[in-house]
C-alpha cells in the first residue's frame, strides 16, 4: 500500500514536469509561428513604438496620436483567431444608438468563400451641367482627376466622436453601399468609443464632391479591437444611407496565405493624409510590400495621420484588389508601415456582412450648392417699391431625380434662416436629375411692413418637407455675397408739394431779381442824361426831351448816342432799328 503511494506520487510529479515542458514549447511555437515579422525585424523589448494611422482633427493644424502600442502587447492565445471573443462581431447602430455583438460562424472551421471580391467601376457621372512616417524622397502625388476609377471609390471621412471632437479619416468603397476603414475611425477609445457620426465623401477633391456624400447608418467590426484594441483586428466596415457605389464603382478584395509573394510586390495606396492640402485633396503613392502574416501586412508606403483607412491594393492587370488596410507606423524610416491584412477569417466576415445588410431605398437629396453661386441684384431696394432678383444653384446628391420642387425665400436680421423670417414668396421648380444641379433665380420686392436696415436672404428648399430626401438637414442656403439694404420711401404727397414750393419761391426770385435790374438800369440812363445837361428833374420814359424844351437836339444826339431814346421825340426805341416807330425819326 504504502509502495503504491510512493508510485503515485512519483508519477504524478512525472505527468506535472511533462506537462510544464509542453506548456512551455507549444507557448514559443506559439510565439514562434504568430510573432511580427516586419523583414528582419526581430520582436523584442528593443522594437520601436507604433503610432496608429490615427484619424485627426480636421480643425487643428498639428496631429494628435490617439494611441500607442509596445508588440508583442498581448499574450499568445489572443493572436489566435480560433477564440470566440475576438472574433465575433460587433455591431453598433449610428441611428439608434445600440450596439450588438452576435457569432455568423465558427472563426476556424467557417465555410470557405471565394478569395476574390470582384471589382466594379461604376456607371460614373453625369458631366451635363495613425501614420507618420514618410521614405526619403517623399513620392506622394495629387489626384488631379477624383472622377477617374479607382481614384472614384477612395473616400474621405469626417468623423464626430462621441465627446464631440472632429477628426478626419479615409476608406474604400466595396460595393453599393458599404466602405472598408480601420477600426480606430470608428470606434476612439480615448474619445468617448463608438463614433457619433460619420459622413462619408467619395472622390473629394478640395471642394468639389463629384458623387455628394453619404452617412454611415451601422458600423461593424471585431470585439479584438472594440474590446483590447488589438491591432491584428483594427478594422470596421461601415453601412450607408444610400447606394453611392452605383456611381463611384468598388474595388475588388483578395485574400491568399500570408506568404504569397502578391504581400511583397508593388503595391497602391490612396487617402486624404493631413499634411497635405489640408487633408481636403487625395493623394495617392505606390512602393514594395515588405512583408505579411496573418494578421498584418507591412509596405514601404509613404503615410501621415489623416489617411487612416486607407486601402492597400495591389493590380492585377488593370483591376484593383484590396489586400489590406492602412493602419499604423513605427514613426521611424528604417521600419515599414503596416495595417491590418484582409485574411481568410476576416474576408468571410465582408461577405457575411455584405450579403445579409439591407440595401437602402435610393432617395433625392436636395441642397444648395454654396453661397458662392448665390447673389441678390440690385442690394439696395425701397420696400414695396423695388423689384429685386434672388439667385442661387440648388443640386440633387440623391440617387433619384427630385421631381418638381418649392424654394420658399426669405430675410432675416441673422444668418439663421427659419420659417419664422420674413417670407418673401415661394416659387414651384421642375425636377433636377440625380447628380444634377440648376441655376434658379426669384423676383419679388420686399413688404411695405419692413423697416429700413441691413437683412440677409436666404431660402428653404422643399419647406414643407412634401419630398422624401435621404437628408432632411441641409435645405437651406444663404447669400453671403451681399447683404440686402432696404430703405424707406418718402411720402409722395409731402414730396410733390414741396417740390411745387421749391418752384414756385425759385420763379419769384427770378422775376423779382430782372425787376430790380430792369429798375436800377433805367435810373442811371436818367440820371446819367441829367447830368450831362444839367436838367435838375427827372426826365420821363415817355418823352425824354419834348421838341419845346429848348436844348439843343443836334448836339443831344451826338451825346446820347447809344442811348435807348429816340433823340426826336424821347420814345423807346429798338438798339438796332434805323427808324423811330413813333416819329420816324432817323437813326444814324
Amino acid at each position: 500500500m504504502k509502495r503504491r503511494h510512493i508510485c503515485i506520487f512519483i508519477l504524478l510529479i512525472i505527468v506535472q514536469y511533462h506537462g510544464n515542458i509542453t506548456f512551455i514549447v507549444l507557448n514559443n511555437q506559439i510565439k514562434s509561428l504568430h510573432k511580427i515579422t516586419p523583414g528582419n525585424i526581430r520582436i523584442d523589448s528593443k522594437l520601436p513604438r507604433i503610432f496608429p494611422n490615427e484619424p485627426i482633427l480636421n480643425f487643428l493644424g498639428e496631429f494628435r496620436r490617439e494611441n500607442e502600442f509596445i508588440l508583442p502587447i498581448h499574450n499568445s492565445d489572443s493572436l489566435f483567431e480560433k477564440t470566440v471573443t475576438p472574433l465575433k462581431t460587433v455591431a453598433y447602430n449610428l441611428t439608434s444608438k445600440t450596439e450588438e455583438r452576435y457569432v455568423k460562424y465558427d472563426a476556424v472551421s467557417g465555410s470557405k468563400s471565394p478569395y476574390r471580391l470582384t471589382p466594379f467601376r461604376g456607371t460614373g457621372i453625369d458631366n451635363r451641367h495613425k501614420l507618420k512616417t514618410i521614405f526619403p524622397p517623399d513620392d506622394r502625388t495629387k489626384v488631379t482627376d477624383t472622377t477617374v476609377y479607382p481614384w472614384t471609390t477612395i473616400t474621405k471621412l469626417y468623423i464626430t466622436a462621441e465627446d464631440d471632437t472632429k477628426w478626419i479619416g479615409s476608406g474604400a468603397i466595396i460595393d453599393e453601399f458599404h466602405v472598408l476603414t480601420a477600426g480606430h475611425n470608428v470606434y476612439m477609445h480615448e474619445n468617448g468609443g463608438w463614433a457619433k457620426e460619420i459622413k462619408v465623401i467619395p472622390g473629394k477633391d478640395d471642394t468639389y464632391e463629384p458623387y455628394g456624400y453619404a452617412w454611415s447608418t451601422y458600423i461593424q467590426s471585431y470585439p479584438g479591437w472594440i474590446d483590447s484594441e488589438m491591432v491584428e483586428h483594427d478594422w470596421a466596415v461601415l453601412t450607408l444611407d444610400r447606394n453611392i457605389g452605383y456611381s463611384t464603382g468598388w474595388m475588388g478584395i483578395e485574400t491568399v496565405d500570408y506568404s504569397d509573394p502578391i504581400y511583397t510586390g508593388e503595391l497602391h495606396t490612396a487617402g486624404y493624409p493631413g499634411d497635405l492640402s489640408w487633408g481636403e485633396e487625395m493623394y495617392q503613392t505606390s512602393g514594395d510590400g515588405d512583408s505579411a502574416d496573418e494578421y498584418n501586412h507591412y509596405y514601404w508606403l509613404d503615410a501621415m495621420s489623416g489617411q487612416s483607412g486607407s486601402p492597400v491594393w495591389r493590380l492585377d492587370g488593370s483591376d484593383p484588389y484590396i489586400l489590406s488596410i492602412f493602419a499604423y507606423s513605427y514613426n521611424n524610416t528604417n521600419f515599414p508601415n503596416f495595417g491590418t491584412r484582409i485574411n481568410t477569417n476576416k474576408f468571410n466576415s465582408i461577405i457575411t456582412w455584405l450579403g445579409e445588410d439591407t440595401p437602402p431605398v435610393d432617395k433625392p437629396d436636395l441642397t444648395d450648392k454654396g453661397t458662392e453661386f448665390s447673389s441678390i441684384n440690385p442690394n439696395t431696394v425701397y420696400s414695396d417699391q423695388t423689384n429685386f432678383q434672388i439667385f442661387s444653384t440648388i443640386e440633387n446628391l440623391g440617387l433619384t431625380d427630385s421631381g418638381n420642387f418649392n424654394v420658399s425665400y426669405y430675410i432675416s436680421s441673422d444668418s439663421v434662416i427659419s420659417t419664422s423670417d420674413e417670407l418673401i414668396g415661394s416659387q414651384i421648380y421642375p425636377s433636377i436629375a440625380s447628380n444634377n444641379y440648376r441655376n434658379l433665380s426669384y423676383t419679388g420686392r420686399i413688404p411695405d411692413s419692413l423697416s429700413e436696415g441691413y437683412f440677409y436672404v436666404g431660402w428653404i428648399i422643399d419647406p414643407n418637407n412634401n419630398i422624401d430626401e435621404s437628408d432632411e438637414t441641409n435645405n437651406r442656403g444663404l447669400c453671403l455675397t451681399s447683404l440686402l439694404i432696404i430703405k424707406r420711401p418718402v411720402d409722395s404727397f409731402p414730396m410733390i408739394f414741396l417740390i411745387i414750393l421749391i418752384s414756385i419761391i425759385g420763379i419769384v426770385g427770378i422775376l423779382l431779381i430782372l425787376t430790380i435790374f430792369i429798375i436800377k438800369s433805367r435810373n442811371n440812363q436818367k440820371e446819367r442824361i441829367q447830368s450831362l445837361w444839367g436838367v435838375d428833374e427827372i426826365i420821363s420814359e415817355e418823352s425824354i426831351l419834348a421838341p419845346d424844351s429848348g436844348l439843343d437836339t443836334e448836339n443831344l444826339q451826338e451825346v446820347i448816342g447809344n442811348l435807348n431814346f429816340c433823340p426826336n421825340c424821347g420814345s423807346k426805341i429798338n438798339f438796332i432799328s434805323r427808324f423811330c416807330k413813333d416819329c420816324g425819326f432817323k437813326l444814324e
